[in-house]
């Protein structure tokens, strides 16, 4: 999401820091040439593929993660609107898209549960039924569960944003998680 797309949510005033733009330009440049450059170990370009499943691989996301929140959500990309309201949840929890990890199910795809692992998040909350291992860890939703990290798994963003009863269930749910008041 750039800059101009977010303009379309957020009413208020930006500041940019410029120290932290550097950052994730550079950030985005080695994320880039990483991709950009495959391994050249020639044993591993004579096999097969299929050999090297991408669940070995990390995670692609949005955000900076600099709080270890992993946002998952069921679909392959959000909406406009729905975009507006997690930004809302998530500002409303304290958070920015900086400080989590924002991931569609799709990117879960062929990834098991220790790629999850590998980032060690602190809290993992999961919008809607995703296809993936991490749906093992799930009692019922708006219950959080601590494994390692607090699990919270809660109905489909789209469901959330039309459901008002389901939004009080969310939002007393978030403020035990993250402790507000």
């Amino acid at each position: 999401m750039n800059l101009k797309e977010l303009s379309l949510f957020i009413t208020e005033p930006l500041v940019v820091d410029s120290e932290e733009l550097s950052q994730r330009l550079l950030a985005n440049r080695l994320v880039k040439r990483h991709a950009d450059s495959p391994g050249l170990d020639e044993n591993k370009l004579e096999e097969p593929q299929e050999e090297y499943p991408e669940e070995d691989s990390e995670l692609v996301f949005e955000g900076e993660f600099q709080k270890g929140i992993l946002v998952i959500y069921q679909g392959t990309g959000l909406s406009e609107e729905t975009t507006g309201f997690l930004l809302k949840i998530l500002q409303a929890v304290g958070c920015s898209l900086k400080d989590i990890a924002l991931l569609s199910d799709q990117g879960l795809m062929g990834k098991s549960l220790d790629t999850i692992e590998i980032m060690a998040p602190n809290k993992v909350l999961v919008f809607g039924r995703v296809n993936h291992p991490i749906m093992n860890l799930k009692k019922s939703n708006y219950e959080i569960h601590a494994e390692g990290a607090e699990y919270f798994f809660a109905d489909e963003l789209g469901e959330l944003e039309k459901n008002i009863p389901l939004k009080k269930k969310l939002w007393a749910s978030l403020q035990v998680l993250f402790n507000i008041k």
